[in-house]
């Protein structure tokens, strides 16, 4: 009935503790931690995936970063590129330019070398100049005439050209009209190719606005000069013609008596050449379409003009570059697009291939987290399941513990009644059994056994007492416990002749009953187990292990087989017959609670015949 009423109690003692937990809302299953109200979920959700949310955003950032500075070393690359491309038409032009100098101071030359130098001279010394110098549309030679050589000068142009050729003058809009009288004129005598150099036979050059200030800055200067661009010549193009002059003076010492004061030598006319700016531009500059230029005359800053191309209104990249031909000043204004772009995937590939990256670390992350909440939520699940298993074990080792320790303790006294009756009975029919050997023996295995039946049921009280209550703590010395114990043990058994030996053992503190029977069971189970021509012995000792103290019970005895080593600890656990040794097999179980209890650890070392030693160890802070 006490046993039932426990085992209700202890049920009632954990619904009590469920109930409670259910009013103070102390629930751990996961189900149950995260409120349904959308806030407290948003912030689960941020507490739970932040590192993958914010490992998205500094993917995201550092993609942008990326891309702007993948963008920024585009950009670099692409300048780089326009200024070479742009420095290195440039520089073809300027080439050009003075390649086409020097062809003109070599037709100089020739005239300077020369005498009486006809049409049919000058072609074939122009022709391969200009095979050579493709930019140049027309070589052509200005005479110097002057108003009283007028008329032999256009006679002899008639009669060479079988045609009325009068000395004509120009406005520069390709509109010509016989020239009126002046003191000198520059007329064309001849020109190469003859076909785009008929039209201009006898034309004054000099009278054009372009070609007079050019040819009296060459002949002034000696040297060569261009003209500004020449912008209404319907056969050669719109704004792209330039005029080359280069004045040709007497270098015959005897015909220049007549020196000016200022000692120049008498100038016999000019040598020119014209070409247009749009074929240089045209074929090398337009090789990189993505690329264009705006070529400007700024020799006079209040009156630019422009050479070649139309202004830039929409442009990405630009550059000015000026420099100085033949007395001008020009300004080239290279603009560009950028419509050709090299590696102009990559701003947008290392933003894709960075975001995808971020995306998929992300995911991976979050796929990781969510992985691990599970797992955790699994792990709180079954840790919650294990908690109520253990709580229901407990339970039910508390409900057997006490029900074995009531049945134990409610046996004794029949037990014992029953023990002591058979003596009685035994003395009371002592008359009446002698000689009746089988009545005799009934009795003795009668009171044999209900005294082991008594000596089970107390083994049985100390093995699950051993776990009741808490460990009391005190201070004793080992030494004192140990001589105790051998007085007792050499009192029980009588007249044996027994040998207890210690060494120099320690002062504990903790349960000092609990080690007395703990050393109590061990030295008996030594004496007990010896064959019988053996004196028993049994010697105690002790080593100081830091944080334990190592004890060590030594016999003489019969040993233990090494399979059994682990067997003898077990309750009820018994090696030999009743009638070999006497015993209940509870023992050595209890030294093991005993041990455990407090902490340490016990073990056996023995070889059979050659007896055993069991070691345990006791913590300093709790033995």
């Amino acid at each position: 009935m006490r046993a039932f009423q426990g085992s209700v109690s202890g049920r009632s003692k954990v619904g009590l503790v469920n109930f409670r937990r259910s009013l103070n809302g102390d629930f751990t299953s996961p189900s149950l931690h995260v409120s349904k109200q959308p806030g407290v979920m948003l912030i689960f959700a941020l507490r739970t995936f932040w590192l993958p949310l914010l490992t998205l955003l500094c993917g995201a950032g550092l993609s942008i970063l990326g891309y702007f500075i993948a963008a920024q070393k585009q950009a670099g690359l692409q300048e780089t590129r326009f200024v070479t491309s742009s420095d290195k038409s440039i520089e073809y032009l300027r080439a050009n330019l003075h390649a086409n100098s020097v062809s003109l101071n070599a037709l100089k030359s020739f005239y300077e070398v020369s005498d009486n130098i006809d049409r049919s001279k000058f072609k074939k010394f122009a022709a391969p100049l200009l095979k050579d110098h493709p930019s140049l549309m027309v070589y052509a030679w200005l005479p110097e005439v002057s108003h009283s050589e007028r008329y032999e000068f256009e006679t002899q142009l008639s009669g060479e050209y079988g045609m009325t050729a009068p000395i004509r003058e120009g406005d520069g809009t390709g509109v010509f009209k016989t020239s009126p009288r002046k003191s000198t004129y520059y007329p064309v005598s001849f020109g190469f190719p003859g076909k785009l150099a008929q039209s201009r036979i006898g034309v004054d050059v000099a009278s054009l606005p372009q070609g007079g200030p050019a040819i009296s800055a060459a002949i002034q200067s000696g040297g060569m000069v261009a003209s500004g661009p020449v912008p209404y010549t319907e056969e050669f193009g719109f704004n792209s013609n330039v005029m080359i002059f280069n004045a040709v003076f007497d270098q015959n010492p005897a015909n220049n008596s007549a020196a000016d004061s200022d000692g120049q030598a008498d100038v016999l006319g000019v040598v020119m050449a014209l070409f247009k700016v749009g074929n240089l531009i045209e074929k090398q500059f337009n090789s990189n379409a993505d690329i264009t230029f705006f070529i400007e005359d700024i020799t006079d800053p209040n009156n630019i003009k422009t050479i070649y191309g139309k202004a830039p209104a929409v442009y990405k990249s630009r550059r000015d570059t000026s420099f100085s031909f033949s007395g001008r000043n020009w300004k080239i204004t290279s603009t560009t697009l950028h419509a050709t772009q090299p590696f102009q995937w990559l701003p947008f590939s290392v933003l894709a291939v960075s975001l995808t990256f971020s995306i998929f670390v992300s995911l991976a992350l979050l796929s990781l987290i969510r992985r691990k909440v599970l797992v955790e939520n699994l792990v709180e699940k079954r840790t919650m399941e294990l908690k109520e298993t253990v709580g229901k074990l407990a339970d039910s080792n508390e409900d057997l513990a006490r029900y074995a320790y009531v049945c134990s303790h409610d046996l004794q006294t029949p037990l014992r009644h029953i023990r002591d009756m058979s003596k009685f009975l035994n003395a009371h029919l002592e008359d009446r059994l002698e000689g009746d050997e089988e009545g005799q023996r009934y009795l003795d295995i009668m009171t044999e056994s209900a005294e082991r039946a008594r000596q089970l049921v107390s083994d049985i009280l100390a093995y699950s007492g051993v776990d009741k209550g808490t460990i009391t703590s005190e201070e004793f010395n080992t030494e004192d416990v140990v001589d105790t114990l051998r007085k007792t043990l050499q009192t029980d058994l009588g007249d044996r002749n027994v040998q207890i030996t210690r060494d120099a053992l320690p002062t504990l503190q903790g349960n000092r009953t609990q080690f007395y029977q703990l050393l109590q069971n061990l030295i008996k189970n030594g004496l007990k187990y010896q064959t019988p021509d053996t004196i028993p012995h049994v010697h105690i000792s002790v080593e100081d292990s830091e944080t334990h103290w190592a004890f060590a019970v030594t016999d003489n005895g019969i040993g233990i087989a090494e399979e059994n080593l682990d067997k003898v600890f077990e309750v009820f656990k018994r090696l030999h017959r009743q009638k070999e040794y006497t015993g209940t097999g509870v023992g050595l179980a209890i030294c093991k609670k005993i041990v455990e209890r407090n902490g340490g650890l016990i073990w056996v070392e023995s070889e059979l015949g050659h007896g055993s030693t069991f070691h345990f160890t006791f913590p300093k802070s709790v033995a």
